[in-house]
């Protein structure tokens, strides 16, 4: 009676290991799938370092009061 209850958990154990392989082989399918399909890179704007940035910011708004300057001085 022994044996067949071992026979019985190898049974369930090789069921058991045969599903999650065939789990694994699904998922290693998918990726090969997603692999050979064509991606189109997303056009992205150039980059700028964060100094650039702050130093055009600086630029425009010294650029602005000069403007605000010349408009108060016509007047």
């Amino acid at each position: 009676m022994r044996w067949m209850e071992m026979m019985w958990e190898r049974h369930q154990s090789m069921t058991r290991e045969e599903k999650r392989k065939e789990e694994v082989l699904e998922i290693f399918e998918t990726l090969c799938e997603l692999a050979k399909r064509r991606v189109e890179t997303p056009c992205l704007p150039l980059w700028e370092s964060s100094s650039s940035i702050a130093h055009s910011e600086k630029e425009a708004s010294i650029k602005s009061r000069l403007q605000k300057k010349g408009r108060e001085s016509s007047l």
